[in-house]
C-alpha cells in the first residue's frame, strides 16, 4: 500500500483559521479585560472619592477586579486556547459555509485521507484525485472568512472608546485621578482628593483647681478620651496645614450622646490665627454620659471621636472600729461615724466599700484650720483587699486632728472628689483626780501621838498605775523641806475600774524624816506636817511635759501639846452646840410663821 501525502497547502490554509480563531480571542478577551478594568476601577475610585472607603474596603474591591478579570480570562482566551479544534473540525467548518458549498466533502476527504495509507489501484487513483481537486479550489480561497470578527471588533471599538474617555478624564484632572488611582491600589498615605482635610478630633479635660486647693484658682487642661462625670469637656476640631482650603470660616461638631436617637450638630466658628490651619473649639459643660463625636469643615470628609464617661469613685458604705491603747485593757469598739470621739494613742480601724472597683486608695487626716496634716508620725495603712473592699488603720496620735478623708484612684486614673470628711474629736487620757474625802478640814492640830484617818476618792479615765501618800514635815525654820519618799498605797480592785476609795491611817509618830547626820527627826511641838495624795496614769510618757500625775489638796497638821489639842476640841464642841442652837431657834421661828399662815388662811376663805 501507497501513502498519500497530505496537502501542505490544506494544511497551511486549515492551521491559518486556527491562528485567527486564536488572535481574535486574545483579542476579544484582552479587549474585555481592558474595558472591565476601567469601569470597575472608575466604579470604584468614585466610591472611594464620595466614601472615603478605608484600606480594609479598597482591598476587598481589589480581590474583586482580580475575580472579575481572571473569569474574563478564563472565558474569553484560556478556554478558547484550551479547546482549539483540529484539521477535521476546520474542514468541516469551511465546507458548511456557503462560501465553500462547491467543495462537497472533497475538503473533509482530503483532509482525512491525506492522514491514511492509499488502497493499491482504482481507490488510491480516485483519492489522490480527490486531494488534488481540494488543492486546485483552495488555491484562490481565504478560509479565514469563516470566522467572525463582530465580536472582537465590538469589544474593542467600546475599550477604546471607554479607554479614551478615562484618558480625558485623568488629563483634565491628572492630581485627583492619580491620587484615586494611588489608593485604589492601595498606596499608603494617599488621602481622598478634597480641598479641606480635617485632620484630627482632641477631647481635654478641663479641671477646675480652685475647690482642690484653696490659695489656687488654675484651671488644668488634660488631654484625655476618659472624664469623670459631670466634669467639663472640650472638643477641638483641627484642618490640615496642606490641605487647598485650610482655614474654612466654620465647622459643624456632632455630639451624639449613648442616650440620644440622633447628633447635636453645633457650628463652631474658626479661632486659629491668620495664616494658621483651621481650629474649631467646643466645650460641653456637665457631661453625664458618654458620647460620640463627628467634626467636618469645607468638602473634607467626617472625622470621628469619642468620649468615655464614668462616674467617680466614691464611698458607698463605711464602718469604724476603734482599737484602744494597749494599756487601757479596753476591747475594740464599733463606732458610728457620728461618734468619733476618739482617745488620744487609738487605732481607728476603717473598712470601706467603694463603689467601683478601685486601684489605689489615700488616707488625709486634717488639723485645726482644716489643713492637710502633714506630721503624723506613722503613717496610715491601706491596704486594697478586692475591687470592692479597703482596709484603713489610721493611727490617732495627735491631739490636733480633726478629721480624715479616704481618697479613691480608680483602674482608669479618675481620682474621687468631694469627699466626705469624718470629724473626729480627739481626747486626751486626763490626768487622775484625787479628793480627800477625810478628814474634811484642810488644817488639823494634833498631838505627836495621833494617827489621822484618811479617806482619799480616786477617779481616772481608764485607770492610774499607783497611788502614793506624800509626807513633807518643816520645823518651823522657814525652809520648806523636799517631801519624804512616798508612800505606795495598794489599790483594792473594784466594781469600777475607774474609781477607787482608798482608806489610810496616818500615824503622827511614824513620821521620821531623815537628818543629814544619819539620824532621823521626830515630830516635836510646833512641827507642821504637809501631807497630800499623787496619782499617776496609766498612759506612756509624752516625753518632757510628763502629764501623768494627779494630785490632791494638801492638808497639814499642826503638831502640839495635849493642852492645847483638848483646848481645840472644846472649841469644835462649843461651836458645834452654838451652831446646834441656832439652827434650833431658826427651826422654832420657821414653825412659828408657817402657823401664823395656816390660822390666816381659813379667816380669808
Amino acid at each position: 500500500m501507497n501513502q498519500a501525502h497530505s496537502s501542505s497547502l490544506l494544511r497551511n490554509k486549515l492551521a491559518g483559521v486556527r491562528d485567527k480563531m486564536r488572535n481574535l480571542a486574545l483579542g476579544t478577551g484582552f479587549s474585555w479585560m481592558v474595558l472591565a478594568l476601567i469601569i470597575l476601577l472608575g466604579v470604584g475610585m468614585f466610591i472611594d472619592w464620595r466614601l472615603n472607603l478605608d484600606a480594609g474596603v479598597r482591598t476587598l474591591l481589589l480581590m474583586i477586579y482580580a475575580v472579575v478579570l481572571f473569569s474574563i480570562l478564563r472565558k474569553e482566551i484560556l478556554n478558547p486556547l484550551g479547546s482549539q479544534p483540529d484539521d477535521d473540525d476546520v474542514a468541516l467548518a469551511v465546507e458548511r459555509s456557503k462560501e465553500f458549498t462547491d467543495y462537497r466533502s472533497r475538503l473533509i476527504a482530503a483532509t482525512q485521507f491525506g492522514r491514511e495509507e492509499l488502497p493499491k489501484g482504482i481507490a488510491g487513483t480516485l483519492v489522490a484525485d480527490t486531494i488534488s481537486q481540494a488543492e486546485e479550489i483552495s488555491k484562490s480561497r481565504d478560509f479565514n472568512s469563516i470566522i467572525p470578527t463582530d465580536g472582537f471588533w465590538r469589544a474593542f471599538f467600546i475599550a477604546v472608546l471607554v479607554a479614551g474617555a478615562g484618558g480625558m478624564i485623568y488629563k483634565n484632572n491628572p492630581g485627583d485621578i492619580g491620587d484615586l488611582l494611588k489608593r485604589a491600589f492601595l498606596t499608603s498615605g494617599v488621602e481622598v482628593p478634597r480641598n479641606t482635610h480635617m485632620d484630627a478630633i482632641m477631647t481635654f479635660h478641663v479641671r477646675d483647681n480652685s475647690q482642690a486647693d484653696a490659695n489656687s484658682s488654675t484651671i488644668d487642661i488634660v488631654q484625655t478620651n476618659l472624664v469623670p462625670r459631670l466634669e467639663t469637656v472640650r472638643i477641638v476640631a483641627t484642618v490640615k496645614k496642606e490641605s487647598e482650603i485650610n482655614a474654612p470660616k466654620t465647622a459643624i461638631i456632632a455630639v451624639k450622646y449613648a442616650s440620644a436617637d440622633r447628633a447635636i450638630p453645633t457650628v463652631c466658628t474658626n479661632i486659629a490665627s491668620k495664616g494658621e490651619p483651621g481650629r474649631y473649639e467646643l466645650e460641653l459643660s456637665a457631661v453625664r454620659e458618654p458620647f460620640t463625636i463627628s467634626a467636618k469643615a469645607g468638602d473634607a470628609f467626617e472625622i470621628e471621636g469619642e468620649m468615655t464617661v464614668e462616674s467617680r469613685p466614691s464611698i458607698e458604705d463605711i464602718k469604724f472600729v476603734q482599737e484602744f491603747p494597749a494599756y487601757t485593757g479596753s476591747k475594740p469598739q464599733e463606732r458610728r461615724r457620728g461618734d468619733l470621739a476618739i482617745l488620744q494613742n487609738s487605732k481607728l480601724k476603717v473598712e470601706v466599700k467603694p463603689n467601683k472597683p478601685i486601684k489605689t486608695a489615700q488616707v488625709v487626716l486634717f488639723k485645726e484650720g482644716n489643713e492637710v496634716f502633714a506630721d503624723v508620725k506613722r503613717p496610715a495603712k491601706v491596704d486594697v483587699v478586692s475591687d470592692d473592699k479597703v482596709n484603713v488603720t489610721i493611727p490617732l496620735e495627735d491631739l490636733a486632728i480633726t478629721g480624715f478623708e479616704v481618697r479613691f484612684t480608680d483602674k482608669n486614673g479618675i481620682t474621687s472628689k468631694d469627699e466626705p470628711r469624718y470629724r473626729v474629736a480627739m481626747l486626751p487620757d486626763k490626768t487622775p483626780i484625787l479628793r480627800i474625802l477625810q478628814p474634811i478640814r484642810g488644817e488639823e492640830k494634833v498631838t505627836d501621838r495621833a494617827r489621822i484617818p484618811l479617806v482619799v476618792q480616786l477617779r481616772d479615765d481608764f485607770g492610774v498605775d499607783n497611788l502614793m501618800l506624800m509626807v513633807s514635815m518643816s520645823d518651823g525654820s522657814g525652809e520648806e523641806p523636799p517631801p519624804m519618799p512616798p508612800k505606795m498605797l495598794k489599790l483594792e480592785q473594784a466594781s469600777n475600774p475607774r474609781l477607787y476609795r482608798v482608806e489610810y491611817d496616818l500615824d503622827i509618830g511614824k513620821i521620821q524624816p531623815p537628818k543629814a547626820d544619819g539620824t532621823f527627826a521626830r515630830p516635836t511641838i510646833g512641827t507642821t506636817i504637809r501631807y497630800w495624795f499623787m496619782a499617776k496614769d496609766q498612759k506612756p510618757s509624752d516625753g518632757a511635759n510628763d502629764n501623768r500625775f494627779g494630785q490632791s489638796r494638801v492638808m497639814v497638821a499642826q503638831v502640839v501639846s495635849d493642852e492645847e489639842k483638848r483646848r481645840d476640841l472644846q472649841n469644835r464642841a462649843s461651836d458645834s452646840i452654838a451652831g446646834v442652837n441656832e439652827t434650833a431657834g431658826n427651826q422654832e421661828k420657821l414653825n412659828e410663821e408657817l402657823g401664823e399662815i395656816i390660822r390666816v388662811l381659813p379667816e380669808s376663805n
